[in-house]
């Protein structure tokens, strides 16, 4: 949940054990996400707790009767425990999302491509009574942006293969990692010659 919005999410399936070789060299299972694509009217979402804040916008949109293409942003703003001010995490993501249906030499042919941008900050704050708050400092943040797309065409029944699909991904992450910490020595010193 760190990298995409409940919000977007159509349906999940879990997958325990060792999965079928559709889905790779996997050994552990499989959660597949699959997220909203279609027609929906401007959404808006606050969700506040004792642990976070979110904001949401979505809308879907219908292009033609055989395309579509679904838009959504949100920011959370998450603390670790309710009590502690002073360690928190935030997302921010944006998500485009397309599904095209055609006809390819007259068999089904359906294309679905995502563009998608998400960036994770984690930061900590110092408590005066613990630390050096003017020194100390923590700061972590994580930016991912993808563009993939999938492709399914799908043959007669009396073809060897059912369907002929095509998967393509191309993602680029940024991560920095900026902390400075004093640390000094207390207690008696000893000096050696």
């Amino acid at each position: 949940m760190r990298t995409i919005s409940t919000n977007d999410i159509e349906k999940v399936e879990v997958i325990r054990g060792i999965p079928s070789a559709s889905y790779g060299d996997l050994t552990s299972g499989v959660i597949k996400i699959e997220r909203k694509i279609g027609v929906s009217p401007l959404q808006a979402r606050f969700k506040a707790d004792g642990f976070s804040k979110q904001y949401y916008v979505g809308k879907g949109f219908k292009i033609d009767d055989n395309w579509f293409i679904t838009a959504g942003a949100d920011f959370l703003d998450s603390k670790a425990t309710p009590t502690d001010d002073f360690e928190n995490y935030q997302r921010m993501t944006a998500s485009i999302r397309s599904k095209k249906k055609g006809n390819l030499w007259s068999n089904p042919l359906e294309w679905r491509s995502t563009i998608d941008f998400s960036s994770n900050i984690d930061s900590k704050k110092n408590d005066p009574d613990n630390g050096t708050p003017d020194i100390d400092k923590y700061r972590q943040s994580r930016t991912r942006i993808s563009l993939t797309n999938n492709f399914v065409y799908t043959l007669d029944k009396a073809s060897f293969f059912n369907n002929v699909i095509l998967n393509t991904a191309i993602r680029e992450g940024f991560e920095t990692i900026d902390q400075t910490k004093l640390v000094q020595l207390s207690g008696p010193r000893s000096f050696f010659h």
